[in-house]
């Protein structure tokens, strides 16, 4: 027998539906795969679940996740088709528009540990039930061909060369275009290898808890991204200048920011150099 299929229905802003199924079929929609890890994974912490037409907890929603067959279920998703983060509305912002001057060809392209820097990036940031808007400029259309699997917002920014200040700015005003509700956002960028999706949602886990309007990433006594900025700081964001990035206002405001340990963070992929370190010490998969 056919894997059952059923409908799952957004239950606010657009009320959007999506289709998904438990098992893999043909045909199906990019974003199954992830809606289904999600769901597995025990990520949609308070939203709503409806079995057919009978309300469940969401304990019971994991129990039949954990059998042998597939139902009909319904939560609140936004407008995105994936779910809200504990109550927040966070997408992620991938900065992927630069020209990787330094490295002498597309650090986007670059393999590393078996796939490519932005595929691994993208799949980080995807994992965490969040959406997901890429920013694309130079060599747009091959970066973008590493991406058509993938169910992520893509922003194209003609202007890259004007700084990742000017990247940043674009993304976000894309992400505020998409509709309302936005709490904050989370930068980050394609050149840290062992950014992953646990530390993506340990930032996003803090913003839920911490009055600050930062939540950054702290390694090799440096605060810096990933980071999340709550909504209170858009109008700064929008107001950086083109060549500064989100670095400089995370400094701007250290009485603002809560730091998350995160020392692998310091390992960028900049130069020929800074990959034959990173190869030496962590090999080649």
């Amino acid at each position: 027998m056919g894997a059952k299929c059923g409908r799952l229905q957004a239950m606010s802003h657009t009320r959007k539906t999506i289709e998904f199924c438990r098992h893999p079929r043909k045909n199906q929609t990019p974003s199954e795969p992830y809606l289904w890890r999600l769901l597995r994974s025990r990520q949609l912490a308070g939203l709503k679940f409806h079995w057919f037409t009978k309300a469940i907890s969401e304990g019971q929603m994991y129990s039949s996740l954990e059998g042998s067959t597939s139902e009909a279920m319904s939560g609140e998703f936004d407008i995105w088709g994936v779910p809200y983060f504990r109550g927040m509305n966070l997408p992620i912002l991938l900065l992927a528009a630069g020209a990787s001057s330094r490295m002498g060809r597309s650090k986007q392209m670059l393999v590393v540990d078996g796939e490519p820097l932005l595929v691994r990036s993208v799949r980080a940031a995807l994992e965490t039930g969040s959406p997901v808007f890429v920013v694309l400029g130079a060599k747009a259309e091959e970066h973008k061909s590493l991406l058509t699997d993938f169910p992520v917002r893509l922003v194209h920014h003609p202007s890259w060369e004007r700084g990742m200040g000017s990247s940043l700015k674009e993304g976000l005003k894309a992400i505020l275009a998409e509709g309302p509700g936005v709490t904050g956002v989370v930068v980050m960028l394609c050149d840290q290898p062992r950014v992953n999706s646990e530390h993506l949602r340990t930032l996003m886990n803090r913003a839920g808890n911490s009055p600050k309007t930062i939540i950054a990433s702290a390694y090799h006594q440096t605060i810096g991204v990933p980071a999340l900025f709550k909504s209170a700081l858009f109008p700064q964001l929008l107001a950086l200048g083109d060549e500064a990035g989100a670095a400089k206002l995370i400094r701007s405001q250290p009485d603002r920011v809560e730091a998350v340990d995160f020392p692998e963070g310091v390992i960028d992929l900049d130069t020929p150099d800074d990959v034959a370190r990173y190869e030496g010490s962590h090999g080649p998969k």
